[in-house]
């Protein structure tokens, strides 16, 4: 079993599912938002089922043209981890734009 997940969500109702399973496992980590390359708010496009949602609209625009959509937090992978910090990831080295930390 991994020691620490960190597991990110930005849309509410899957936030809730997912905290409620997660709080069995303890070594999960909850964080509400989107990963993105800058750290802010965005349209998540809500798409018919929650496997559909999206920061993209589509190549054809299809989850703009549904008018359904939500703000959500984002934050950017290298500010997520200044936050979170580097200890306790799984792997045995883990790279991100060329830094490289030890677990």
């Amino acid at each position: 079993m991994a020691e620490r997940v960190i597991a990110v969500e930005p849309h509410p109702m899957n936030l809730l599912y997912l905290k409620r399973n997660a709080a069995e496992l303890g070594n999960v980590e909850v964080v509400e938002g989107a990963l993105w390359r800058e750290r802010g708010r965005m349209k998540l496009f809500l798409g018919p089922s929650s496997v559909q949602h999206s920061l993209l609209a589509g190549k054809r625009n299809e989850l703009e043209e549904r008018k359904a959509w939500i703000w959500v937090k984002t934050e950017t992978l290298d500010g997520l981890v200044s936050r979170l910090g580097p200890g306790g990831w799984t792997s045995s080295r883990w790279t991100w734009r060329g830094r490289r930390w030890r677990s």
